[in-house]
Order: structure tokens, then sequence, then C-alpha cells
């Protein structure tokens, strides 16, 4: 059996935020057949090494002399998390060489390079868990759609800016040398946040389109295998497949077409309610990728919007005008503009024919419903049942591997309160409905582990997520 590579490695592990170096490596010649030396240093004693030491091998020596040192002998609880740790944790330099000096040292000057920058413009320090994510900028834009995040990150040399913590910029280093010499002294708020409207409008809809394809096929696969499995090319994985759908979609003459079929499923097919409000909210995010490509915003139309759907829902009291101040809508109760023309719909239309709306004209139903939330009405929101939180499940590597939407309250506690005394690492999201409520946040006096996160969130129609059953079978 082959030993682990570590074994015969000198690790260096980095923790900014305690100012201090663990060298790390396994000594098989000890009394106990085997042990391994933690030596914990910090900058001072790395500093007097490197100015001090003959040559390299001098420097170690020195440190190795004058550090804190632990040793975990084999057949100890503390020997197996040493394993475990030097098996798992990246390290942030390996062998005892000049390089390794050199990058630690630097990472201590970017760390005050970035902590002078934060006292002046937040008056505090930044946070170095994540030596991959330190928080250097945040703010919202257009009134809080968008949020925008800065981070520095030591470990790949660049500085990275988020949109809706997906990347959506970043500024690429050769080295950390070059990122301390020529990026980090330069920090500025307000450069770090910007972002050109046309990127943020392209990034928005990839993101859409990247999610919209990843629903759409993890749905057929679970709801027409056979259609799936004849679509697959021979070596194909669910990833190759929705690359080719990111691909189709990319063709604004595709989503009509995709929209009708997806709407013949609802219509014909044995779906729950749930398998048919995925549909639909796949639809809905689908019909507004089409609206964009058209490049004509919905309140741009309103008067044919409104003609549509009287006419479709049979409303012939009702007469639509347009004069100097914008559309009207008459009839013998009384006369509206604005957003009062949306309250008056909202006040006499049963959720029947709402529905009937939906189920017949599903254009029709997404462009008046979004025509009366430009105006700040919730028409129609209530035919759907919609989600009130999601659990987003961490991999090791603290990235969201899998998400689940819940769409009761008391399915969403029973499921956090399982999975958080279970010990899974994961971050919970709150969903606000169109009247902005939300789940009280009081179930956190309850669990015994606190999750990694805790966000709120519009309820979207566009979020991937699998359901509960799906993941329980995949358990």
């Amino acid at each position: 059996m082959a030993m682990p590579e570590f074994l015969d490695q000198d690790r260096f592990y980095l923790d900014l935020e305690n100012n201090q170096i663990e060298w790390m490596y396994h000594n098989p010649d000890s009394a106990t057949q085997g042990q391994f030396v933690i030596n914990v240093f910090g900058i001072s004693l790395l500093e007097a090494a490197l100015t001090d030491a003959l040559d390299v091998e001098d420097a170690f020596d020195y440190i190795g002399s004058n550090c804190r040192q632990y040793l975990a002998d084999k057949g100890t609880e503390a020997y197996g998390e040493a394993w475990r740790r030097m098996e798992t944790e990246v390290p942030f330099a390996v062998d005892c060489s000049f390089t390794t000096l050199e990058q630690l040292q630097l990472a201590f000057q970017a760390k005050d390079l970035i902590n002078q920058y934060c006292q002046e413009e937040f008056g505090s320090d930044a946070d170095f868990a994540d030596l991959r994510q330190i928080g250097i900028g945040y703010t919202t834009i257009t009134d809080a759609e968008h949020d925008i995040q800065a981070y520095a990150n030591l470990i790949d040399h660049r500085i990275e800016v988020h949109l809706n913590w997906v990347v959506a910029q970043y500024y690429q280093y050769e080295s950390l040398a070059d990122m301390v010499t020529n990026g980090l002294p330069e920090l500025d708020f307000d450069s770090l946040t910007y972002l050109p409207e046309w990127l943020v409008k392209n990034h928005v809809r990839n993101v859409d389109l990247d999610r919209i394809a990843t629903r759409l096929t993890l749905f057929m696969k679970s709801y027409q295998p056979k259609a799936y499995e004849e679509t697959m090319e021979p070596g194909d994985t669910d990833a190759d497949m929705i690359s080719r759908m990111k691909a189709d979609l990319r063709d604004p003459d595709v989503i009509p077409e995709v929209i009708t079929e997806i709407d013949e499923i609802v219509k014909e097919g044995d779906l729950t309610e749930k398998e048919k409000y995925e549909c639909r909210s796949i639809m809905t995010g689908l019909y507004h990728l089409y609206a964009e490509d058209m490049y004509v915003p919905v309140y741009d139309r309103e008067t044919d919007i409104l003609f549509e759907a009287f006419e479709k829902m049979g409303l012939q009291d009702l007469d639509i005008g347009f004069g100097d101040e914008g559309v009207s809508v008459k009839s013998q109760a009384g006369h509206w503009q604005g957003m009062g023309i949306y309250t008056h719909l909202s006040d006499i239309l049963p959720v029947e024919k709402l529905q009937q709306l939906r189920d017949e004209y599903f254009g029709c139903f997404i462009d008046l419903r979004d025509i009366a939330h430009h105006y700040g009405v919730m028409l129609g929101y209530d035919i759907d049942p919609l989600p009130v939180a999601r659990l987003d499940f961490l991999g090791a590597n603290g990235k969201v591997g899998e998400r689940i939407e819940y769409f009761t309250e008391a399915d969403f506690l029973n499921a956090v309160h399982e999975e958080l005394d279970a010990g899974v690492p994961l971050a919970v999201v709150l969903y606000r409905d169109p009247c902005g409520k939300r789940i009280s946040r009081d179930f956190l006096n309850d669990v015994g582990t606190l999750p990694k996160g805790l966000t709120e969130e519009e309820v979207s129609y566009m979020i991937p997520a699998k359901s509960i059953r799906e993941r329980g079978e995949s358990r």
C-alpha cells in the first residue's frame, strides 16, 4: 500500500486571523514509530530567521529551535487529528525553501495593507478566516436589487468582484509579490464596487440562463427520463446536458418552443401541484429571458397587455383609454389610472379567473402580473405555492453543492433542526414573500449548532433547487 504523499512533506498552514504559522511534518524515527511535529511561530520569528540566517537550511533550523513545538505520537488522539488535517486541508506552502519563507512574509505584508485600507474605509480590520475571500468592500445597486462584494484572494493572487455572490470580474496578478506591490496598496472602495451597467446586465442574464438551464435539465431527467436518455449522446453526463441546454437557450427563437412544450406537460401530464409549480416557474424564467432579448420593457406595452388580458378574461365592462396622463381604465363603477388600475383588478378578479388566464394564456398572465408588480401591486402571486425558505448545503470547499427549497414553515423547521443536529454544514436562506413577510428567526434559539450563514432573499421563480423527495432518495 502506497504511503500518503504528505508523510514526506513539510507543510505550512497560515492563520492570519491569529497571526501564526503552523509548520507540520511527520517523523517516522520517533520512539513511538511515528509522530507528527507541529511548530508554531509568528511573523517576528519568521523575519528574524530571514535576517540572521546564513542560508535556507539555517533559517529553518533557527525557526525550529525557537518556535513553540508540539508532538503528536502515534496511537494518540492528537496523532489522528494531525493525520486528518494533513490529509484534507490544503496547505499554504509545501517544502522548506526560500520561496516558502518569502510567501509567508508576503502574506503578512498583504494583511497589513488590507487592514490599513479597511481601517481607513470602515474603521475595523478585515476578516482573514478564508484567505480566498477576504472581504474588502460591499454595496448594493439598483435599489438594493443586486449585491456587489469585493474580495482579496491571497491564494490565487487576485482581487475579485462578485455580483450576487458569483464572480463578475477579477484583477489577476502574476504572483503574491505582484499583488502586494501593485494591487493592495491601491485599494479604493469606489473602484472595487463599480461594475459597468452592460456587465451587470449581461452577468445577471447569464446567471439566470444558467439557473434555468440547470432546472430544466434536472426536471427533464426526473419527470421525462425516457426522453432524457434518448437525448443524451454516448458518454454524456448531466453536466454535458446542462451545457447543451444553455447553448440551445441562447437562441431566443428556441425559447417560445420550450415554453410551449412545458405548458403541454403541465396541461396533459399527471403532475402534482408542486411539480406544476416547478414547471411554471421555469416557464416564467424563460419568458423573462425572451422578453429581455426582445428589448421591450413590459410597461412600454401596457395598453396592449391590458387589452389582451381583458379580452381573454371577458372583462367587457372595462374600457381602456390613453391620454396625456397615460393609460386609464373606466367602468360604471369608476375611473382608474396607474397603480389604481391594478389595485382595482386585484379587488375584482377572483383567483379562479387568474388561474384560468395562467393555464390558458401563460404569457398574457405573466405580462399582466409583471406590469402590476411594476406599479407595486401583487396580482396573482397567491395562485402557486411559493417556497418559504431554502437550505444551501456546503461542500468541503465551503461552496454550495446542493440547494433545497421548503414550501411550509413546518417542513423547513423539521429539516433545519435535523440537519444542524447532525452537524451538517449549511447556510439558511429565508424568503420574503411579495408582501415582505418571512419566517421568524426565533428558530435559531432552539438549535444546538448555528448555521454557517443566514440571509434573506425575495422569493424567486428562478432558484435552482431540488425537492425534498429527490434529496431523500439520494442520501
